[in-house]
């Protein structure tokens, strides 16, 4: 499962060092469950990447941009012409529950040494499909985030910023709108899970 937040910036920080940061993009929060296999992985890629939380480009004719068009992929940041960037970081108690009192459980997360490959395939998934719209080009815009680091000689650009798995770690957002979304591979359509509308 994965939190997605809309973020005009991001950042982790892990004793007192800034190890990653983007600009305007998607913050996504990556818990495994303890029976995640490579098909939920996959499908959390593809809906990160896919689902659309920004607006359309604004139309030449001065209208006004249509809500809900465009992609973290395909994102450009108006100001800057930045691309737009994803922020990873693993976070096992999005599978915390409460039934046993007020103490949280987490025995519905993945053990450790598991969860790191599940992430990493995750992680590696993401960068993979952020490059669709990498290179030079986009680098040439960008701010402090993940993708000014693209090297010089039209490599790639990374758009794609990380913390450590299984690191403390404090994370820091401003969130845009805001917009936050919830992706689940077991509740793929965000259904209540009472059954009812």
């Amino acid at each position: 499962r994965a939190l997605l937040q809309r973020v005009t910036s991001a950042s982790v920080t892990i004793d007192g060092k800034v190890v990653g940061r983007i600009g305007p993009g998607l913050l996504a929060l990556v818990g495994v469950c303890e029976d995640d296999a490579k098909a939920d992985s996959d499908w959390i890629i593809s809906r990160m990447l896919g689902v659309r939380l920004w607006p359309e480009p604004a139309p030449a004719d001065g209208g006004e941009p249509r809500e809900w068009r465009t992609n973290v992929v395909d994102l450009v940041d108006p100001t800057t012409g930045a691309p737009g960037e994803v922020l990873v970081v693993s976070q096992f108690t999005l599978y915390g529950g409460l039934k046993k009192g007020n103490k949280p459980d987490f025995h519905r997360a993945m053990a450790p040494a598991d969860a790191r490959a599940i992430f990493d395939g995750v992680l590696d998934g993401v960068r993979a499909g952020m490059r669709k719209k990498g290179g030079a080009g986009a680098a040439a815009g960008a701010g402090a985030g993940a993708a000014a680091t693209a090297e010089a000689d039209g490599a790639p650009v990374d758009r794609v910023a990380t913390g450590e798995f299984g690191a403390m770690m404090q994370v820091a957002l401003v969130n845009d709108g805001p917009v936050t979304l919830m992706l689940d591979s077991r509740n793929k359509g965000n259904a209540d899970p009472s059954g009812s509308a």
